[in-house]
């Protein structure tokens, strides 16, 4: 009786092995007759039109001006795809030759136009559809992509797009094809058969964009400077260091100004004050240059401590890295390149420096921190904005947040050109008030104390403000994209 049920189930098994062993087959076959293959094809031809000179060509210029209204950019692709070819996506890639805090839109364009002639006056009719726009904004040193409709692509023959931006305010620059980093179309198409081995090894693939390989990982920072002091009545060291604690920060980022008055001889006050209070922290600081306090003898310049007290214990990042009257470093967190810098240029600190660290590092997303404010209010122990000398290179290369202590109070402040600089000098040392209000400000406080929490993700960042316990209760939301 067993034997025969074992023989009954063999039978009935056969056939569906038999099945499954054609299916794979099938499968395979299928899998054999097909291929996908990407190709990076440089514009054959482009050029800029511009309003400011309508008559002007500029067929032959080595970056394209662009903007939302006065500038527009024609693109010309050629195709030759096999044929039965089925394209399965298509993306279009532009090098930014400068930062600039706008997308690129891309619209068809159907009409002729020749590269060695074409002007504003003579361009073909401009199409306001738009097919798409670039994943993030124009930055220095690096392609931004737009991801277009299939249908907007031939597999053979030739395509045209015209471009402008997002933003008015100022015009953006792509490079051209008479340059080293022509502007892309990235083509993945399928076929009906498997390639050969000859079109295989001639297929070229496009390089990736930082948006691309960034692993939407975010990061959680916490920041805050102007922390310890041997004197006063609204200490609030200790607390402060409770709150960051609580952040549980991947990072925390001391904005400067440590230890008030100076770190004492051979560091005692410091050993008593900034170290105690804050030892859980150490091992995740990246600390920020001070002016008169964290020095030896009040000199003003970054030496002794917390240098070489950091170089022993601060993030890794750091260690054995510090220098006395250094212009400062840079650090990559995720897919955002944080430099920190010295503001006090007579005192080790360059914007050459800064920005020779920029444009060896270009990013998808750019953090910069110091001690004093690059933008915002004053206050009558700090009538200026000190690290003000290095705006104009931040925003070249495209920074989308700065943090800065230094005034002893909580500022927010949106630079017209697109970046937000947060102070937050509320460590618990006590206040200062603004003497006037800057024009930037959008959140305020000289009241409360306490570490800003700070999440860099892979396009953006927000920010809150985290009251110590039992301080003033103040709350500010901010948040932004990154470019």
């Amino acid at each position: 009786m067993n034997r025969l049920s074992t023989r009954v189930r063999s039978l009935l098994t056969m056939p569906m092995i038999l099945c499954l062993a054609l299916l794979s087959l099938l499968l395979s076959l299928n899998s054999a007759s097909a291929g996908t293959i990407t190709v990076t094809l440089s514009a054959s031809a482009d050029t800029y039109l511009s309003t400011d000179s309508p008559g002007s060509n500029f067929g032959s210029a080595e970056s394209l001006t662009i903007s939302q209204n006065s500038d527009r950019v024609l693109l010309r692709f050629n195709l030759a795809l096999p044929t039965g070819a089925t394209i399965e996506s298509a993306t279009l890639q532009t090098y930014s030759a400068v930062a600039d805090k706008a997308n690129f839109i891309v619209h068809p364009s159907t009409g002729s136009w020749e590269e060695a002639s074409v002007t504003y006056q003579t361009q073909p009719a401009w199409d306001s559809k738009e097919l798409a726009r670039s994943d993030s904004a124009l930055r220095k040193g690096r392609y931004v992509a737009a991801d277009l409709p299939v249908s907007a692509v031939p597999t053979s023959g030739t395509v045209s797009f015209g471009l402008d931006t997002t933003a008015s305010r100022r015009s953006g620059s792509i490079t051209s094809r008479e340059s080293a980093k022509a502007p892309q179309l990235v083509v993945t198409y399928s076929t009906t058969t498997a390639p050969s081995p000859t079109a295989t090894s001639t297929t070229a693939t496009a390089p990736p964009s930082p948006s691309a390989t960034s692993t939407g990982v975010s990061h959680t920072l916490a920041a805050v400077g102007d922390t310890c002091s041997t004197s006063g009545t609204t200490q609030q060291c200790a607390k402060t260091a409770t709150a960051v604690a609580g952040i549980n920060p991947e990072k925390f980022l001391h904005l400067g100004d440590f230890q008030y008055q100076n770190a004492g001889a051979n560091g005692a006050t410091d050993k008593t004050g900034y170290e105690a209070a804050f030892a859980g922290l150490h091992s995740k600081t990246i600390p920020v240059y001070g002016s008169t306090h964290d020095t030896c003898d009040g000199s003003g310049s970054w030496e002794c401590y917390p240098v070489s007290f950091m170089n022993a214990n601060g993030a890794p990042e750091v260690r054995g890295k510090l220098t006395d009257h250094q212009w400062g470093y840079s650090l990559d967190i995720g897919n955002w390149h944080v430099v920190v810098f010295n503001y006090k240029t007579a005192e080790g600190g360059s914007v050459a420096s800064v920005t020779a660290d920029l444009d060896a590092h270009p990013s998808q997303c750019l953090l910069a921190i110091d001690h004093a404010p690059v933008i915002g209010s004053p206050s009558s122990e700090h009538s200026t904005n000190e690290a003000s000398a290095f705006k104009t290179t931040l925003i070249n290369h495209g920074v989308d947040l700065v943090l800065n202590g230094h005034q002893h109070f909580y500022e927010r402040n949106l630079d017209p050109s697109g970046f937000t600089d947060i102070t937050n000098g509320e460590g618990g040392i006590g206040h200062y008030t603004r003497t006037s209000t800057a024009a930037t400000a959008k959140a305020y406080n000289d009241t409360s104390f306490g570490p800003l929490k700070v999440v860099l993700s892979a396009n953006g960042w927000t920010t809150d403000f985290v009251p110590n316990a039992g301080a003033a209760a103040f709350n500010d939301h901010a948040s932004g994209g990154c470019s």
